[in-house]
């Protein structure tokens, strides 16, 4: 499970990865944007960039904002980015951040997607 670190709901709060207490899910895809149920605000790039080590934070939605665009890889199991699809979101060290997608280098970027759509994270 993933939320945002302590609870908060301001802009710029990290997201933070940890074991799920329940089996019902806070975030859902709305197009390419991943919606946390509050309906106001999605998972968004530190600044943008997309490289290694970019820090995955709590921001406004805002659908025309690359930093905000991510795919469910049904093959993979993969989040991956979709200005640079090549890097993937990461648990690290308890919280989000983007990575390469190398499967033979990385285990911790692989997410079960619930629901019957397929749509929850």
């Amino acid at each position: 499970c993933i939320s945002p670190y302590g609870g908060s709901n301001d802009n710029n709060t990290p997201i933070e990865y940890k074991s799920c207490s329940s089996t019902s899910t806070d975030w859902y895809f709305d197009g390419f944007n991943i919606v946390y149920t509050s309906g106001s605000k999605c998972l968004d790039l530190d600044g943008g960039s997309g490289d290694d080590g970019t820090k995955i934070e709590f921001q406004d939605c805002n659908s025309s904002k690359v930093q905000q665009m991510w795919f469910h890889d049904g093959i993979t199991n993969q989040i991956r980015l979709l200005k640079k699809a090549e890097q993937c979101i990461g648990k690290i060290s308890g919280y989000l951040k983007v990575y390469s997608c190398d499967e033979e280098k990385r285990t911790d970027i692989n997410w079960d997607i619930g629901g019957a759509t397929g749509s929850d994270v």
